[in-house]
């Protein structure tokens, strides 16, 4: 849809915001914009209806479609969005809302090891739209893209290391 954010863009645009404030002399350049900051983590939070750390419905994304189910790629950039926003949260003395991320963030952690299976980590379809386009149970090349940002960001681990490492090995 023309006028609706792509699901991986607006997690980077969060963790982008999240960079520039760590390579900021101070804190003036995120509370300037914490309110939009905050205002974009809760459009993604608003997509995950039952804050189990995954979206849900229509995930429009940079690959100029629009998946559904639960998705490892899209979960994993949601994950390191709202571990982000925990920490900009709390810098900022706003408990409540650093709080809601953390406990929506530990709740995927653990919603997003269902995607795992044995090898890698896979799509699972949403059964009412079978002829949407989907990784589906291929090795997909991004499917734990959110934790390299993580890791960029020094947000440390995501969810299991264990599992991401034998995800990697089955890119490999």
């Amino acid at each position: 849809k023309a006028n609706e954010a792509a699901d991986d863009g607006q997690c980077g645009r969060i963790l982008g915001a999240y960079r520039e404030h760590q390579m900021s002399p101070d804190d003036a350049f995120l509370r300037k914009n914490w309110p939009n900051i905050k205002r974009a983590i809760q459009y993604l939070i608003a997509k995950d209806g039952n804050d189990d750390g995954i979206i849900e419905g229509d995930q429009p994304n940079t690959l100029d479609a629009s998946w559904f189910g639960k998705i490892s790629f899209l979960a994993s950039l949601y994950l390191a969005a709202l571990r982000a926003g925990q920490a900009m949260a709390a810098e900022v003395g706003d408990t409540a809302f650093s709080v809601r991320c953390k406990t929506i963030a530990d709740k995927g952690a653990q919603s997003i090891l269902e995607l795992f299976n044995g090898e890698y980590f896979i799509q699972i379809e949403d059964p009412n739209r079978k002829t949407a386009v989907a990784v589906r149970d291929g090795c997909y090349i991004d499917q734990i893209f959110g934790q390299t940002w993580a890791h960029w960001v020094g947000l440390g681990h995501l969810f299991d290391p264990d599992k991401q490492k034998t995800a990697l090995q089955s890119l490999w």
